[in-house]
């Protein structure tokens, strides 16, 4: 069993495959044959506007490509609640 910063990194890779899975309407099984990687788009005060998806080996059959690059909305955090002044 990994350490557990390893396995927090290993769930938040599934979920992020998860999500790109998701936004390209295919399987998460089909996604993982085809690696890529992420590159956001952001603004430089930290705003994402989206991200690339980079094909390593070309995208999965049925996935929009532009230049080996199809793009998707980011994975959104959900922003933790401020503490209410008393």
């Amino acid at each position: 069993m990994g350490s557990a910063k390893d396995q927090f990194f290993e769930r938040r890779q599934a979920e992020i495959d998860r999500h790109v899975a998701e936004e390209l309407d295919i399987s998460e099984s089909d996604l993982a044959d085809f690696p890529y990687e992420l590159d956001e788009d952001a603004s430089e005060d930290g705003v994402t506007y989206g991200w690339a998806v980079r094909w390593e080996d070309g995208a999965p059959p049925g996935v929009d490509v532009t230049g080996g690059v199809s793009y998707i909305q980011p994975l959104h955090e959900e922003e933790p609640e401020e503490p209410e002044d008393d």
